[in-house]
């Protein structure tokens, strides 16, 4: 008779082979010559500065509106000719077939129309495999111009067995490759899914924070090389099965801060984690004294001294979006202005925003505002930041 697992136990085995199969993905890496020793690994931090004598600017639009069903996950990065690109998913639920990919460019200060970037029979067909739909997408500029989509595709049953896809743009998101299978897992390839900007490594690597959700959540971060393959992958802390959906900002070429979404409803926090040789390793996943109701933050390092965070400032309900700075590396946090709210006991949600700086300085979050069916935009920058007092 077969013995029974303890119902104690259980969690921690799997968990135990999980890692395992994390270190096989490694192993394999390293005997095909692919992983990048951890003495390499080197952040390219940025900076986000205003022009000399900028005025403070704010303004928020819309990106895009539907008329039915869901509008979700976007995210926003800067093309190579000095506009913007905002992808979303798009369709009449969340995991439902006839979901798309949708984007829109900003250029010449207005959004154009949205068009269609891919679908799960649009990926299916290009993987010669069956894909019923898709989902989260992130945005990976390159430094040579490209630009990369990152996106989450199921086949059979939810999030759990999800897989990420590449597609390359070479004309700013105006047209896209045939999707490419990214190789995350060794555990059939199975639950890796992405929600948060990117990083960039020195020796042109990408750093895509990504999350696992199959059994056991976890936070990591995947190291794509130039060519868009795996060659490395990082889990956040040890032993954090609570957090999920990391936001990343480098501190310098060696530290980085991550702050991450609750993984379950009982630990209502923010969590963080911290590294300081390039994210080769991460401390243990710790709560701060942050609120998170449920959705992810993002974060964005303004200059050696200054991180910018958007966050749900809320432990029950994703009902705004508030605007916080660390002088500290991440260690405390002073609120500074809401650039959306609506009331707690109000109907729909503000949520899953996204947060990232173009070459001029000024600094960009979208996210989706389910009372309307909208993805929206607000646009900001330093001298505007500057002007603000901290919240009561």
């Amino acid at each position: 008779m077969q013995a029974e697992i303890p119902k104690a136990a259980a969690p921690r085995r799997l968990s135990s082979v999980l890692a395992g199969a994390a270190a096989l993905v490694f192993v394999a890496l390293a005997a095909a010559g692919l992983a990048v020793p951890a003495a390499e690994y080197r952040f390219v931090p940025g900076t986000v500065a205003d022009p000399a004598g900028a005025e403070p600017v704010f303004r928020t639009d819309v990106v895009a509106r539907g008329e039915a069903g869901l509008l979700h996950a976007p995210s926003i990065a800067p093309t190579g000719d000095g506009g913007l690109l905002a992808v979303w998913f798009q369709g009449s639920e969340e995991g439902a077939p006839d979901v798309e990919i949708r984007s829109a460019r900003f250029a010449g200060g207005r959004w154009e129309a949205p068009r269609k970037v891919t679908s799960g029979e649009a990926t299916g067909r290009e993987l010669g495999r069956y894909v019923n739909t898709v989902g989260n997408a992130v945005l990976v500029p390159r430094p040579d111009g490209e630009l990369w989509l990152v996106y989450v595709s199921v086949s059979l049953g939810g999030w759990a067995t999800s897989q990420l896809n590449l597609k390359r743009s070479h004309d700013n998101g105006a047209s896209w490759s045939a999707a490419e299978r990214l190789v995350t897992s060794p555990f059939f390839n199975l639950s890796t899914l992405v929600k948060t900007r990117p990083v960039q490594f020195a020796g042109g690597l990408a750093g895509v924070p990504a999350y696992h959700e199959m059994a056991a959540k976890f936070p990591e971060l995947l190291v794509l090389g130039p060519d868009g393959a795996l060659v490395d992958k990082r889990r956040l802390g040890s032993g954090g099965r609570i957090a999920i959906q990391p936001a990343i900002a480098a501190l310098d070429a060696e530290r980085a801060v991550a702050l991450m979404r609750r993984g379950r409803s009982s630990a209502p926090h923010l969590f963080a984690s911290h590294t300081e040789d390039g994210g080769a390793t991460w401390s243990a996943v710790r709560p701060t004294g942050l609120p998170n109701p449920g959705g992810p933050a993002g974060l964005l390092r303004l200059d050696p001294d200054t991180l910018l965070l958007v966050f749900g400032d809320s432990a029950r309900r994703e009902t705004n979006l508030t605007l916080a700075v660390s002088k500290d590396g991440g260690v405390s946090w002073r609120r500074i202005a809401r650039i959306a709210e609506m009331p707690e006991d109000a109907p729909g949600e503000i949520t899953y925003p996204f947060m990232t700086a173009d070459p001029s300085g000024a600094i960009h979050v979208v996210w989706a505002d389910k009372r309307d069916l909208t993805i929206r935009h607000a646009m900001f920058n330093r001298a505007w930041l500057d002007r603000q007092a901290e919240l009561p």
